[in-house]
C-alpha cells in the first residue's frame, strides 16, 4: 500500500477526498496516510498536491503509537 504525505495548505479537502474513496490510515502527526492505488488516482484527477514517501520516507515518519519522549 502506498504510503503519502498530504501538505498542511490541502489538508482538509485532500482528506475528505480520501475518506470518501474508502478507509486510510493516518500514520503520523505529518499527515502521513497509508492510502490505496484509488485514492492516489483521485488526488491525482483533482490535482491535489501530495508526496509518495519510499521506504527510506517511510522509517523515519515518527509512529503515532510510539510512546513520546
Amino acid at each position: 500500500m502506498p504510503v503519502i504525505k498530504l501538505p498542511e495548505a490541502d489538508w482538509g479537502e485532500a482528506w475528505r477526498l480520501l475518506i470518501q474513496e474508502g478507509g486510510t490510515t493516518r500514520i503520523s502527526k505529518d499527515h502521513v496516510y497509508i492510502v490505496s492505488g484509488r485514492q492516489i488516482e483521485l488526488l491525482q484527477d483533482k490535482q491535489l498536491p501530495f508526496e509518495v514517501l519510499d521506504d527510506s520516507d517511510r522509517h523515519s515518519v515518527r509512529d503515532l503509537s510510539a510512546p513520546t519522549v
